[in-house]
């Protein structure tokens, strides 16, 4: 079964070199997030884009002199099935963002090992 990977916000030459690295790959499909006319996105219609294509992965050009580079992370908060890979406009700098539910069993149970699961949890959210 074929992933879907959507394209958006990169300059036609990356946006061509991301097409060009799948070209031969069976198990993914590259489509062009656009406005229902057609049109490039703005933020406004991003949501709707991937509403409407349903991609499994989006990958977003994030401005390389940008100082956030948190675009495709704020993403998965509408789409929290999405995995966004964020791609620097230059190139030189990509990430991969999702949300995902985890469980992790504790091998101990006891009063330090649950001390000792809180405090990793907790640490692990303070970045």
């Amino acid at each position: 079964m074929a992933v879907t990977i959507a394209l958006t916000r990169l300059p036609e030459l990356l946006a061509d070199m991301v097409r060009e690295t799948f070209v031969d790959d069976p198990f993914v499909r590259i489509q062009m997030l656009r406005t229902v006319d057609g049109d490039g996105l703005d933020d406004d219609d991003l949501d709707a884009a991937i509403d409407r294509q349903a991609p499994d992965m989006l990958i977003v050009g994030v401005d390389a002199g940008a100082a956030d580079r948190t675009v495709p992370c704020d993403l998965l908060l509408g789409h929290p099935g999405l995995i966004a890979l964020g791609l620097s406009t230059d190139g030189r700098f990509a990430w991969v963002c999702e949300l995902r539910l985890e469980a992790r069993p504790l091998r101990d149970v006891s009063p330090n090992g649950l001390r000792e699961a809180v405090h990793r949890a907790l640490l692990g959210r303070r970045r």
